[in-house]
C-alpha cells in the first residue's frame, strides 16, 4: 500500500519542483503569476510536501533514503 503511495508522490514531487521553479523565474522576470504572499504558501506547502513524502519513503523502505543493507 505503502509502496504505491511512494509511487504516485514521486511525479507529483516531481511535478510540483518544476510548477515552483517555473513561477519564481517568471517572477523574476517580472511576470507576476502569483503575489509574493502566495509564493511563500506555495513553498512552504512544497517544503511540507517534501518532507511528508520523505517519512513516507523511509517508512516504506529505509534503504531508499539511506542507501544501506
Amino acid at each position: 500500500m505503502i509502496t504505491r503511495i511512494v509511487s504516485v508522490l514521486r511525479p507529483i514531487c516531481v511535478a510540483a519542483t518544476i510548477a515552483l521553479a517555473v513561477v519564481l523565474i517568471l517572477c523574476f522576470w517580472g511576470i507576476r503569476v502569483v503575489s509574493w504572499d502566495m509564493f511563500w504558501k506555495l513553498f512552504f506547502s512544497y517544503v511540507a510536501l517534501m518532507i511528508a513524502s520523505t517519512l513516507i519513503c523511509y517508512i516504506d523502505d529505509p534503504r531508499r533514503i539511506t542507501g544501506r543493507e
